[in-house]
């Protein structure tokens, strides 16, 4: 392994907990939108919550992505010689 990939180690496995943390507060807001939604009956602000449910779920999606590139690049710099 290389000393600049020994370097990088603390920042990817940073990154990875900061990734872990956005995603505790994605699922506390989807849980707001969630109880929330059917208390809204009618109208613009039913049509807001749902959409914003939408984006907060693709939001989701996409860190989740990122963790997992993040998870395998961190094992594939322990697995260099």
């Amino acid at each position: 392994m290389t000393l600049s990939s020994v370097a990088a180690l603390p920042y990817i496995e940073k990154c990875i907990k900061d990734i872990s943390d956005a995603k505790i507060k994605i699922n506390e807001a989807l849980e707001y939108h969630t109880q929330a939604l059917p208390g809204i009956n009618t109208g613009i602000n039913k049509e807001n919550s749902v959409e914003s449910q939408r984006f907060l779920l693709e939001i989701d999606e996409h860190v989740e992505m990122l963790q997992r590139k993040l998870e395998q690049t961190l094992n594939y710099i322990k697995s260099l010689p």
